[in-house]
């Protein structure tokens, strides 16, 4: 199924390789490491608000493909920055589908609940702490200085898009194409999105 996915944001699955005493599996080589490296491999590489956003969109685009976009519809589940591939041009490409799971037309219905990471002060969920500290309007806590410098109002817009895409209730998400449309609007000069309760929704899985 993966190797007949074609996106330009996901990393291409080339074949598998039975030739060893377990089977491995051949991508196309990416030659800049992960979104993680960026973000936490010291010497940090510091990213531009532009990029920042244009990746963010990327992403939107390749889990909006796999949503909607292919005939069987795959839910990747482990949506990090350690499986956000980088190309020379920062170009994305989504990785590591390991956890994934394709939902048949005829069970869109399934849902699961949001995962989160584990890492705050008070141990609860980052995504609890994300949420806790935007609605206290202290997102300078926990982002990069110069993020909130060159993003301006655009970061507190794509934060509660962020926000919104974590709701526990699959009904209250928006569907990864709204997300998709929404980043796109956030990156034109004259556009804008604004997400709100009566979008509509994702209905097939909570695992972004």
């Amino acid at each position: 199924m993966l190797s007949q996915i074609n996106h330009r944001n996901i990393v291409k699955l080339f074949g598998c390789c039975l030739e060893t005493e377990v089977p491995l599996l051949a991508y196309e080589f990416i030659s800049n490491g992960t979104l993680c490296d960026y973000l936490h491999k010291k010497p940090l590489r510091s990213i531009p608000w532009k990029d920042i956003l244009r990746i963010a969109t990327e992403i939107g685009k390749a889990i909006a493909y796999l949503h909607s976009g292919v005939s069987v519809p795959v839910i990747h589940r482990d949506i990090k920055s350690t499986n956000i591939l980088l190309d020379d041009a920062l170009t994305t490409k989504v990785s590591d589908f390991g956890a994934s799971r394709h939902i048949p037309k005829d069970l869109m219905g399934i849902t699961t609940a949001v995962q989160g990471t584990l890492r705050s002060p008070k141990d609860d969920g980052l995504v609890a702490h994300f949420i806790e500290l935007l609605g206290e309007g202290k997102l300078v806590e926990i982002l990069d200085q110069r993020v909130m410098e060159e993003g301006g109002s655009q970061v507190e817009e794509l934060a509660a898009l962020a926000v919104s895409c974590t709701k526990l209730r699959a009904e209250e998400r928006p569907t990864m194409t709204l997300v998709e449309m929404t980043l796109e609007a956030l990156r034109g000069p004259n556009e804008y999105v604004r997400v709100r309760d009566d979008l509509p929704v994702e209905t097939h899985e909570g695992s972004y």
